[in-house]
């Protein structure tokens, strides 16, 4: 028989109010727009359940009116499964809304998780944002 253990905060977090419930994300978002690319700065982790959904919430809102998204990832602590497939799915999206997803500034264990996937060869990854940009923006004219 298997039992499992759930935290004070976890099990109180669940009747929290959604307004109080976002408060307690890991991960959080700034978005900033230069021209016509848009551009989201990730800070924390994009991980199983409520920061893959709020990042993949976030790129739904934007990728209808977005043709250039460049994720700034220089501030992700860490990327789970989730948040692979959450990333996975938000490049699917903007391909099939014609937009483009590219991604900028992965630390090196965000790289290197890219790397052991073979998700390098899927995503568009630049070593810095200013980089990313320069790409997005010469796409666009």
């Amino acid at each position: 028989m298997s039992t499992t253990t759930t935290s004070a905060t976890e099990a109180m977090a669940q009747f929290l109010p959604a307004q109080e419930r976002k408060s307690q994300l890991k991960l959080s978002t700034e978005i900033e727009v230069h021209e016509d690319v848009t551009v989201v700065h990730c800070h924390g982790r994009i991980a199983y359940r409520d920061e893959a959904e709020s990042l993949s919430r976030t790129l739904a809102q934007l990728l209808p009116r977005a043709q250039q998204i460049v994720l700034d990832l220089r501030d992700i602590e860490m990327i789970d499964s989730a948040g692979l497939g959450s990333l996975l799915t938000a490049l699917h999206l903007a391909q099939a809304s014609g937009s483009n997803l590219r991604l900028a500034s992965p630390n090196r264990r965000t790289l290197s998780l890219f790397q052991l996937t073979n998700l390098d060869t899927v995503f568009e990854i630049y070593p810095a944002l200013q980089d990313a940009l320069l790409v997005s923006h010469w796409q666009m004219a």
